[in-house]
């Protein structure tokens, strides 16, 4: 599948909720949104279907997003759904992390390739300002080298520090 400049489309970000566990200033209004029904959410069958149409025309990424996927019941379900498709080669999800706990070896083993973890700041206030949630950032990564080491496999962690929020970041991580 081509875009209108030629390009290559090879990739598929697919939203599967438009709830979130955090309220961050810059993505939530104070009060909360008014979430859709549920059955007005694509089912994971449909997104199955729709996946296996876009395979067809040469899709082989997809990235899972939300707002939050891990707070949709059966996320990870639908990621080894998602990767078992044929022509689909990798699976990843954005997430905040905050549901993650206790959950990365079976989204390995799911099939999911990649994990982005969305974190804005590594300052507790900081953080506790954004997202509206309190002291939610020893939470969101109390086993993070073990998340990130199973996540990511043995030996493959790489890192550019192009400024000091990346080396500050590179340092919380090891």
């Amino acid at each position: 599948m081509l875009d209108r400049c030629g390009r290559e489309i090879d990739y598929e970000r697919i939203s599967i909720t438009d709830r979130c566990n955090l309220r961050c200033v810059y993505c939530m209004p104070e009060r909360g949104v008014t979430c859709m029904r549920h059955e007005d959410v694509l089912s994971y069958e449909e997104i199955v279907r729709t996946v296996r149409a876009l395979a067809a025309l040469g899709i082989r990424h997809v990235r899972v997003t939300g707002g939050e996927p891990m707070a949709r019941r059966g996320c990870l379900t639908l990621v080894e759904r998602l990767h078992a498709i044929p022509g689909i080669e990798t699976v990843s999800m954005t997430t905040n992390a905050l549901l993650l706990d206790g959950c990365v070896a079976w989204a390995k083993e799911a099939g999911l390739s990649a994990l982005n973890v969305s974190l804005d700041t590594l300052n507790p206030d900081a953080y506790r300002r954004m997202t509206r949630g309190g002291d939610v950032l020893p939470r969101a990564f109390g086993d993070r080298r073990g998340a990130c080491a199973r996540a990511a496999g043995e030996g493959q962690r790489r890192a550019r520090a192009r400024h000091e929020r990346d080396r500050r970041i590179m340092r919380w991580a090891r």
